[in-house]
């Protein structure tokens, strides 16, 4: 009986990424695919995969293997409990698995809570002596992303179209402002009832992601992700009263969030070696409202 078989691809496992490549490419003539980590070595319809320094594959045999050897990949042709069925007739034990691979599409989610203390600080003027009026209150929020998108390679640089939803729900509690006009008690401070806000942004864009490895475990990756960002909640608005003039409660409308803008990170991150990485974020929103701009840095240790 003939076995639905067929001899997928071949894995090697390489020490030394710069002479590897070197080898394979010079010597053997095969087109370097470069891999979010590591790279593949192509020889027309064909394809060499490679593990080395800083690839974790997920699927791999019980004695992975070692750096001058290979392994063989077959693959089924036709339904997995066959294969499975196959293997026991023969008093072969299934290791692991079924596993699923993953390919250039991805969905993601994430969800994330956060408690905020905050205190505030304000100063009165042009009513009178001048006065400061200082509050603190406690808030909680509940948000999360659902992404979707496609990832295309062109060697060093991949692309990824993207389109992702996100939600965020902030609870503030309420909390009354201690107003003081030099040394004697103030008179405008506010009690603010508890709110709560929500935020629903869109983002469509796309995600530039390059690789450059440099030899001896260094490697560059510089990044830009751009987005036109959607909000269909824009509106802030908080409900004040006077503590100690008897007037009706009035609303505030805060600084509204942008009904329409363009996002853009760039960065960087550069593996000095296995133990040290650093890397930057610069991101920029513009809007028919303003313009505003954040970075950050990291240095990152591994042992």
């Amino acid at each position: 009986m003939a076995v639905p078989t067929k001899l997928d691809h071949c894995v090697i496992h390489v020490s030394d990424w710069e002479r590897s490549n070197a080898f394979y490419r010079d010597v053997m003539g095969a087109e370097l695919v470069q891999r979010p980590v590591g790279w593949a070595y192509r020889f027309g319809d064909k394809q060499l995969n490679v593990h080395g320094k800083g690839v974790s594959p997920a699927e791999v045999a019980r004695l992975p293997v070692q750096p001058g050897n290979s392994d063989l990949c077959f693959e089924w042709q036709g339904p997995i409990e066959d294969a499975i069925a196959h293997l026991k007739t023969h008093s072969i034990a299934v290791e692991a698995g079924p596993m699923q691979r993953f390919g250039a599409n991805y969905l993601s989610a994430q969800i994330a809570y956060s408690h905020f203390s905050n205190t505030t600080t304000r100063t009165i003027t042009g009513v009178g002596t001048t006065e400061t009026a200082q509050g603190s209150f406690g808030s909680d929020q509940l948000g999360g992303r659902l992404e979707i998108g496609r990832s295309f390679d062109f060697g060093i640089t991949a692309v990824t179209p993207f389109a992702a939803i996100q939600a965020a729900r902030l609870w503030q509690g309420a909390y009354t402002e201690a107003s003081t006009a030099g040394a004697a008690p103030g008179v405008l401070g506010l009690s603010y009832a508890a709110q709560s806000v929500t935020s629903l942004p869109t983002f469509l864009g796309a995600k530039f992601d390059g690789r450059v490895a440099f030899g001896n475990d260094m490697v560059w990756s510089p990044f830009v992700h751009a987005a036109w960002v959607h909000e269909f909640r824009p509106s802030r608005t908080i409900t004040a009263s006077l503590v100690t003039v008897p007037v009706s409660a009035f609303t505030i409308a805060g600084a509204s969030a942008a009904s329409d803008s363009a996002r853009l990170d760039l960065g960087s991150r550069l593996a000095l070696n296995r133990w040290w990485e650093g890397s930057a974020r610069v991101t920029g929103e513009f809007s028919n409202l303003g313009q505003s701009y954040s970075g950050m840095g990291a240095l990152k240790a591994s042992w």
